[in-house]
């Protein structure tokens, strides 16, 4: 060990009262913000999957329509045919 220095000891470790704060302080900061950080991620999580919910009900209407399009156009397609085997003269089992 030198002989200029002091060996540390646990008087010399201790902080001033006034440092003191400033890392409270400072570690107070940190954790308002790391607070307000994860509340802001949460609400916007939550309007965003609010949003996507509206999206997808909104997808589920129209293919809904859709579909109902598409059996029209083949209920159609049957009645058409069906007639056509009425008028021929063959009989539907």
């Amino acid at each position: 060990m030198p002989r200029d220095r002091e060996p540390i000891t646990s008087a010399t470790k201790r902080l001033h009262p006034a440092n003191r704060r400033v890392y409270i302080i400072g570690w107070l900061c940190i954790a308002i913000t790391i607070a307000a950080a994860c509340l802001s991620i949460g609400l916007l999580r939550r309007d965003q999957i609010k949003e996507e919910m509206g999206n997808a009900n909104d997808l589920a209407i129209v293919l809904a329509a859709q579909a109902g399009r598409s059996i029209q156009g083949v209920d159609l397609v049957v009645r058409e045919t069906r007639g056509m085997v009425l008028a021929a003269g063959r009989p539907i089992r």
